[in-house]
């Protein structure tokens, strides 16, 4: 457990790829449930769990999906299941270092006059935190695919516009049902 931990650590810091981790599917299963469990405990804990499954099962679908459809156009789906894993560990590490922060902050008021000093700087923090990890899962690619940093990080870009965008088609669904 702890060589898991050090090589998460290692992939957060640029210091590993997915090649460092072991082939593991029910790692990567494990890890999956870990990240629906957490997605679920912060929807619960700021009220936003109406449709949450359904949200839950786009984003795993979209965040292995696309990953899986561009290795294999690089004919490189060998390497899925490690590259996998470490897109979702170090998801995972991401959400457990927001989480906190997201916690202390609260609710964010529908007027952006009435945010405090805390919950601006939680937006500034938010965004480094999002840039990080767009830089982490740009490096998990370039390994994955062998490219350039900053092609792995355009995928990266890609890869989290495709989630944003299937989000708002479930909320304009959901919108448009009720």
């Amino acid at each position: 457990m702890s060589a898991l931990l050090a090589t998460i650590a290692g992939l957060m810091r640029l210091r590993a790829g997915p090649q460092d981790l072991p082939y593991s599917p029910p790692l990567l299963a494990a890890l999956l449930v870990a990240q629906v469990g957490l997605d679920g405990l912060a929807a619960h804990h700021f009220g936003a769990g109406d449709g949450l499954l359904l949200r839950a099962v786009v984003a795993v679908l979209v965040g292995l999906g696309v990953p899986y459809l561009v290795l294999s156009v690089a004919r490189r789906t060998a390497r899925f299941v490690q590259t996998a894993t470490a897109i979702v560990a170090t998801g995972l590490a991401f959400a457990l270092l927001v989480l906190p922060v997201v916690a202390l902050v609260g609710r964010l008021p529908d007027d952006s006059a009435e945010l405090t000093a805390g919950q601006v700087l939680f937006g500034w923090l938010s965004l480094a935190l999002l840039a990080w990890k767009l830089v982490v899962q740009g490096s998990i690619f370039r390994h994955a695919l062998e490219v350039p940093l900053r092609q792995g990080v355009l995928l990266a870009v890609a890869l989290l516009l495709v989630e944003l965008a299937a989000g708002l088609l479930i909320v304009a669904s959901r919108a448009a049902a009720a």
